[in-house]
């Protein structure tokens, strides 16, 4: 606003933003070639991401069919969630759902290492895949199989590690984006957070913020609440009569 220019950095974890960049460099190669068909730039580097967004889709399909097994219509839920028709390609959330559910799929196919690489490289791709150790571990707790998790841990912490750590080393500022965003924006416009803040006027845990500022008390709250339902999950399934399914 003031005629300065601003410095923005990639804002996806680091092997989102490579398949962005290398995305773009099939579409630059693409509209160099004259005898391909032509379009906008911008088209054909949506083409490109949208024809990998949608092979990753149907990673996810089938490796979730494989898991449920008899219970097929578990991934039937998948394939038809609403949500996938609307947004399947506003962001890159494919290519964490195929490593996760890849993930998943090593596991109960009994290959705990390969399982925690592709969970760590779908946490290099969205934070989330990584958030299922957490409950493998309470299950293994359960079950005596901690050598299983062990090894599924230091897999995904390897494979995330390997992918981040030379972006880090090369390109700290931008590497750290994905990390400052999160930390400093607010809710999403589409959270039950702000809807309650749109329809009530309530101006939220931190009152009237300004551009710049960062949501400290939401998230300190967000942040106890999370721990809090995951206390409870971990005590639900240790507890519980019998041992529940990775699913549940």
């Amino acid at each position: 606003a003031d005629g300065t220019t601003q410095i923005r950095y990639m804002e996806y974890p680091v092997l989102s933003g490579l398949y962005q960049y290398g995305s773009m460099v099939v579409a630059k190669t693409w509209a160099s070639v004259a005898w391909l068909p032509q379009a906008l730039e911008v088209a054909i580097y949506f083409n490109v991401v949208a024809l990998g967004l949608a092979a990753a889709w149907l990673v996810t399909v089938w490796a979730t069919a494989l898991s449920a097994g008899r219970r097929i219509w578990d991934a039937a839920l998948v394939a038809a969630s609403p949500l996938v028709v609307v947004h399947a390609f506003t962001n890159f959330d494919a290519l964490a759902t195929a490593l996760a559910a890849g993930g998943l799929l090593a596991w109960g196919r009994k290959r705990p290492l390969l399982a925690g690489v592709l969970l760590g490289l779908g946490g290099a791709a969205k934070l989330y895949p990584l958030l299922l150790l957490g409950p493998l571990l309470v299950l293994c707790w359960r079950a005596g199989k901690m050598r299983e998790w062990g090894v599924t841990a230091a897999a995904a912490a390897a494979a995330w590690i390997a992918v981040n750590l030379p972006i880090a080393v090369l390109f700290p500022s931008g590497w750290y984006e994905f990390m400052r965003l999160n930390s400093s924006r607010g809710a999403d416009p589409d959270s039950i957070y702000n809807v309650i803040s749109s329809f009530t006027g309530w101006s939220g845990f931190d009152g009237v913020q300004y551009p710049g500022d960062s949501p400290i008390v939401l998230n300190a709250v967000t942040l106890i609440l999370f721990a809090v339902v995951c206390a409870a999950i971990a005590y639900i399934a240790l507890n519980a009569p019998t041992r529940p399914r990775v699913a549940q």
